[in-house]
């Protein structure tokens, strides 16, 4: 991300750069606006990401395929990009009003989806591979109608993330054609997937992951499955997931933490066996005692089920230390066991 903004207002804006293997020639993937169109944007517009990516274009080294605010069509647009001229093409007019876009396994454009703030729905796109023509799927009510995420798009299949049937977030396989959720692919018990495990060029859906207290991942190949068995044993006590994956998936950059210790960073390289340290979050922290963190529930006077962490800290003064209530924003968000640097801090004053 870069600093962005004028006098004392400053923000963050996400920004797409390309690097050289061996760290020189970065160079950031921007599709520049001439003068006029500057002159034109809005404040919110000049805020907006540049760094989202919808294909990786896996057949088509050169370029990749980016969703970009385009105003012209006053909407956001699908855009070719030679990564190594750095040049721009759009794929075809936003006349949809359609806000994000998705991209088939081989680099397609064909789901969109608009989402209204206004009505509380959105509304679905489809265009089938050869068309250049898009039809109007459906619009699903917000709150009421099922929830619904396309994960993945292969021909007029889907993988999507969906409350279908189990009133909680689960991976279905999906007929964009019919409309019909043809197979339940999994679904975690009492929790809602989270995410999906893409591959490296983002063309195939290695699993998906829900969160437990921590981070729990489900792939669907064996493949895939047993590496991360490997990888998990190898650092027994963390909670571990692999941050990035090389093309042929032998080297890795996997995360390690514990409720009690902030994460750390290692590269693995599986055909050669090896692993060493890559960088800690907080390596003023490293070594230093701190507490465990405690998972705890109980049913409150209306019989809701109440869960959350309980960290008592190693040393105290008097009968019992003092407690502090660390509530988590919302409405839909929780907390994890994961390591907490506000909790510890408080935990280490007693």
């Amino acid at each position: 991300s870069e600093s962005s903004g004028q006098g004392s207002e400053k923000y963050r804006v996400p920004r797409l750069y390309q690097v050289g293997l061996d760290g020189e020639e970065m160079k950031q993937i921007r599709r520049k606006p001439t003068a006029k169109e500057l002159e034109r944007m809005a404040d919110w517009q000049k805020k907006l990401p540049t760094n989202l990516i919808i294909s990786m274009l896996p057949n088509d080294a050169d370029h990749i395929l980016m969703q970009l605010w385009d105003e012209r069509d006053n909407a956001f647009a699908v855009f070719k990009v030679n990564i190594v001229k750095n040049s721009f093409k759009k794929q075809f007019p936003n006349t949809y009003n359609v806000d994000q876009w998705r991209a088939d396994n081989e680099g397609n454009i064909v789901y969109g989806w608009e989402s209204n703030v206004n009505k509380n729905e959105t509304t679905y796109w489809h265009r089938p591979v050869g068309s250049k023509k898009w039809q109007e799927l459906s619009t699903r009510k917000w709150y009421d109608d099922e929830t619904f995420w396309p994960v993945r798009i292969s021909g007029n299949k889907a993988i999507v993330v969906s409350n279908h049937e189990l009133g909680r977030e689960a991976a279905w396989m999906y007929d964009i054609v019919t409309g019909e959720y043809e197979e339940l692919l999994f679904a975690a018990d009492k929790h809602d997937i989270a995410g999906a495990i893409l591959s490296n060029d983002r063309s195939e859906v290695l699993g998906v992951y829900y969160y437990d207290h921590f981070r729990v991942d489900h792939y669907f190949d064996e493949s895939s499955e047993q590496k991360a068995t490997l990888i998990k044993s190898s650092f027994p006590g963390y909670a571990v997931s692999v941050v990035s994956r090389s093309l042929d998936e032998n080297r890795m950059i996997v995360s390690l933490v514990k409720d009690n210790e902030p994460r750390k960073f290692v590269w693995i390289d599986l055909e050669s066996k090896a692993a060493g340290a890559w960088f800690s979050q907080y390596p003023q922290l490293d070594g230093k005692p701190m507490p465990k963190v405690s998972a705890f529930e109980f049913e409150a006077r209306d019989g809701t089920n109440i869960t959350g962490y309980l960290t008592m800290p190693l040393e105290w003064s008097g009968d019992r230390p003092s407690l502090i209530v660390h509530p988590h924003g919302g409405p839909n968000s929780r907390d994890y066991q994961y390591f907490n640097y506000w909790v510890q801090y408080f935990a280490n004053r007693g």
